[in-house]
């Protein structure tokens, strides 16, 4: 019997894989890793079909799927961890922070902090655990902020961050 892989390697688009494993998990899956040449319709179809989604790893750099995010996080009530490539924190962090009661964990390695982002970052989610932004650049500053606005932060991985 050939695997499945195989049969459709060549035909299938991004969005019609992951339409298939979504529809395979009928609407419950968990944790959605999407693929770093994720589509804007791939992640629409996750956001309509998958409400209890609770982990979302979209470590895709294209802006364009960065920026829809925030439309869709309304839909993921129980989403504890996101993880994105750049983004924009005065569009996701009130989203999750109105949305999202048990939010825990946002990984936004490569990200630039400036201006009030920290600032931001602190009001939004106070109560964040755990902040992933190596690579990124953030001032020392704003570092201080953080840790002293997320009291109950326990992880925060800032290596190999340029700092401004």
């Amino acid at each position: 019997m050939r695997s499945p892989r195989r049969k459709y390697q060549g035909n299938w688009s991004v969005s019609a894989f992951v339409k298939f494993i979504v529809n395979r998990s009928c609407g419950n899956a968990k944790i959605i890793k999407l693929p770093t040449c994720c589509t804007v319709k791939a992640l629409e179809y996750v956001a309509n079909v998958c409400p209890r989604l609770k982990v979302l790893d979209v470590s895709s750099y294209y802006p364009s799927i960065n920026a829809i995010i925030p439309k869709y996080i309304c839909k993921w009530k129980n989403l504890d961890i996101l993880r994105v490539g750049r983004f924009y924190v005065d569009k996701i962090l009130p989203q999750i922070r109105l949305h999202c009661n048990n939010f825990i964990c946002l990984s936004a390695a490569y990200n630039y902090f400036q201006g009030d982002d920290a600032a931001f970052l602190v009001a939004s989610l106070p109560e964040l655990k755990y902040l992933d932004q190596h690579g990124g650049f953030i001032e020392k500053e704003d570092v201080v902020k953080i840790l002293k606005g997320c009291k109950q932060l326990v992880h925060l991985d800032i290596r190999e961050c340029g700092f401004l």
